[in-house]
Protein backbone atom coordinates (compact mmCIF):
# COMPACT_ATOMS: atom_id res chain seq x y z
CA UNK A 1 0.00 0.00 0.00
CA UNK A 2 1.00 3.02 -0.80
CA UNK A 3 0.13 7.02 1.20
CA UNK A 4 -2.07 8.97 -0.68
CA UNK A 5 -0.38 12.18 0.32
CA UNK A 6 3.60 11.27 0.53
CA UNK A 7 3.49 8.32 -1.84
CA UNK A 8 5.87 6.13 -0.31
CA UNK A 9 4.93 2.65 0.86
CA UNK A 10 2.84 2.38 4.09
CA UNK A 11 4.50 0.41 7.16
CA UNK A 12 2.32 -2.02 9.18
CA UNK A 13 2.37 -1.97 12.90
CA UNK A 14 0.99 -4.95 14.56
CA UNK A 15 -0.13 -5.01 18.69
CA UNK A 16 -2.09 -7.86 19.69
CA UNK A 17 -4.57 -8.54 17.74
CA UNK A 18 -4.92 -4.82 15.86
CA UNK A 19 -3.09 -4.61 12.23
CA UNK A 20 -2.82 -0.95 11.14
CA UNK A 21 -1.26 0.50 8.20
CA UNK A 22 0.77 4.19 8.35
CA UNK A 23 3.06 6.26 7.29
CA UNK A 24 6.42 7.25 8.39
CA UNK A 25 6.44 10.79 7.09
CA UNK A 26 3.21 12.19 7.23
CA UNK A 27 1.77 9.46 10.57
CA UNK A 28 -0.95 8.96 8.73
CA UNK A 29 -3.10 5.96 9.26
CA UNK A 30 -5.06 3.69 7.03
CA UNK A 31 -7.51 1.62 9.09
CA UNK A 32 -10.01 -0.64 8.20
CA UNK A 33 -13.89 -0.45 9.84
CA UNK A 34 -13.92 -3.78 10.73
CA UNK A 35 -10.26 -3.20 12.65
CA UNK A 36 -11.75 0.16 13.69
CA UNK A 37 -14.35 -2.12 15.63
CA UNK A 38 -11.14 -4.58 17.25
CA UNK A 39 -9.82 -1.07 18.44
CA UNK A 40 -13.24 0.12 20.32
CA UNK A 41 -13.70 -3.66 21.97
CA UNK A 42 -10.34 -3.09 23.18
CA UNK A 43 -11.26 1.00 24.39
CA UNK A 44 -14.29 -0.14 25.89
CA UNK A 45 -16.16 2.69 24.51
CA UNK A 46 -19.95 4.46 25.93
CA UNK A 47 -21.51 3.97 22.21
CA UNK A 48 -21.21 1.91 19.24
CA UNK A 49 -18.74 3.05 16.59
CA UNK A 50 -20.18 5.28 13.48
CA UNK A 51 -18.66 3.96 10.21
CA UNK A 52 -17.50 7.15 8.58
CA UNK A 53 -17.74 4.35 5.44
CA UNK A 54 -22.00 5.05 6.00
CA UNK A 55 -21.23 8.54 5.77
CA UNK A 56 -22.55 11.23 3.24
CA UNK A 57 -19.30 12.28 1.28
CA UNK A 58 -18.84 16.26 1.63
CA UNK A 59 -17.29 18.46 -1.33
CA UNK A 60 -14.15 20.06 -0.39
CA UNK A 61 -11.69 22.69 -2.52
CA UNK A 62 -9.03 19.80 -1.39
CA UNK A 63 -8.19 17.44 -4.36
CA UNK A 64 -9.80 13.33 -3.84
CA UNK A 65 -6.74 11.30 -2.59
CA UNK A 66 -6.42 7.59 -3.89
CA UNK A 67 -7.32 4.80 -1.41
CA UNK A 68 -4.15 3.27 -0.23
CA UNK A 69 -5.73 -0.13 -0.52
CA UNK A 70 -7.36 -0.37 -4.20
CA UNK A 71 -6.27 2.72 -5.65
CA UNK A 72 -9.60 4.16 -6.34
CA UNK A 73 -10.68 8.25 -5.44
CA UNK A 74 -11.47 8.40 -1.63
CA UNK A 75 -14.48 10.65 -0.25
CA UNK A 76 -13.95 13.32 2.46
CA UNK A 77 -16.70 13.48 5.36
CA UNK A 78 -17.19 15.47 8.25
CA UNK A 79 -17.35 14.18 11.69
CA UNK A 80 -17.43 15.38 15.02
CA UNK A 81 -14.69 18.12 13.73
CA UNK A 82 -12.68 15.71 12.07
CA UNK A 83 -12.17 15.75 8.01
CA UNK A 84 -11.76 12.32 7.29
CA UNK A 85 -11.13 10.48 3.73
CA UNK A 86 -13.25 7.06 3.27
CA UNK A 87 -13.05 4.24 0.23
CA UNK A 88 -16.71 2.82 0.25
CA UNK A 89 -15.19 0.22 -1.86
CA UNK A 90 -12.60 -1.26 0.82
CA UNK A 91 -14.73 -0.47 3.71
CA UNK A 92 -11.58 1.94 4.60
CA UNK A 93 -11.02 5.40 6.32
CA UNK A 94 -7.63 7.57 6.22
CA UNK A 95 -6.77 9.96 8.94
CA UNK A 96 -4.26 11.90 9.10
CA UNK A 97 -1.94 12.37 11.48
CA UNK A 98 -4.06 13.41 15.31
CA UNK A 99 -7.06 12.20 13.45
CA UNK A 100 -7.48 9.11 15.42
CA UNK A 101 -7.95 10.17 18.46
CA UNK A 102 -10.16 12.72 17.99
CA UNK A 103 -12.44 10.33 16.23
CA UNK A 104 -12.56 7.54 19.23
CA UNK A 105 -12.52 10.50 21.87
CA UNK A 106 -16.05 10.72 20.65
CA UNK A 107 -16.86 7.53 21.95
CA UNK A 108 -14.82 6.29 24.75
CA UNK A 109 -15.79 6.71 28.14
CA UNK A 110 -12.52 8.74 29.42
CA UNK A 111 -10.93 10.28 26.04
CA UNK A 112 -7.38 9.76 25.60
CA UNK A 113 -5.49 12.59 25.00
CA UNK A 114 -4.58 13.89 21.57
CA UNK A 115 -1.46 12.51 20.02
CA UNK A 116 -0.36 11.57 16.99
CA UNK A 117 -1.88 8.01 15.58
CA UNK A 118 1.13 5.96 16.36
CA UNK A 119 1.22 6.90 19.67
CA UNK A 120 -2.49 6.49 20.61
CA UNK A 121 -2.65 3.05 18.87
CA UNK A 122 0.74 2.07 20.79
CA UNK A 123 -0.83 3.34 23.87
CA UNK A 124 -4.37 2.32 23.86
CA UNK A 125 -4.12 -1.06 22.12
CA UNK A 126 -1.63 -3.04 24.00
CA UNK A 127 -4.34 -4.83 26.19
CA UNK A 128 -6.71 -7.32 25.45
CA UNK A 129 -10.26 -6.38 24.69
CA UNK A 130 -12.39 -6.02 27.90
CA UNK A 131 -14.63 -8.57 28.53
CA UNK A 132 -18.21 -9.12 29.85
CA UNK A 133 -17.97 -10.61 33.03
CA UNK A 134 -19.56 -13.96 33.34
CA UNK A 135 -23.03 -15.09 34.68
CA UNK A 136 -22.95 -17.78 37.14
CA UNK A 137 -25.94 -19.68 38.03
CA UNK A 138 -26.55 -19.38 41.52
CA UNK A 139 -26.42 -22.70 43.71
CA UNK A 140 -30.02 -23.44 44.74
CA UNK A 141 -30.03 -26.13 47.77
CA UNK A 142 -32.29 -28.61 46.99
CA UNK A 143 -35.62 -28.98 49.43
CA UNK A 144 -35.00 -33.03 49.63
CA UNK A 145 -33.66 -32.69 52.60
CA UNK A 146 -35.86 -30.21 54.79
CA UNK A 147 -38.49 -30.64 57.51
CA UNK A 148 -41.43 -28.46 57.40
CA UNK A 149 -41.38 -26.26 60.66
CA UNK A 150 -44.47 -25.01 62.45
CA UNK A 151 -45.46 -21.67 62.71
CA UNK A 152 -48.96 -19.53 64.42
CA UNK A 153 -48.88 -16.33 63.68
CA UNK A 154 -45.57 -15.92 62.25
CA UNK A 155 -43.83 -17.17 65.07
CA UNK A 156 -42.47 -20.59 65.40
CA UNK A 157 -43.00 -23.82 67.27
CA UNK A 158 -40.96 -26.12 69.16
CA UNK A 159 -42.00 -29.08 70.87
CA UNK A 160 -39.57 -30.42 73.23
CA UNK A 161 -40.04 -33.90 73.86
CA UNK A 162 -38.70 -35.31 77.27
Amino acid sequence: MICPKCNIALETLRIKSVTVYYCKTCKAMWISFPMLKKIGAILDLKSELVNPVEMEPINVKEAPRNCPECGKSMDKVYFNGTLVDKCSECNGVWFDNGELSKYFGFFMKNPARLTDNVTFIKENCSVEPKKEPEFHEPEIQSKEFEKPIGSVNGFFVAAILL
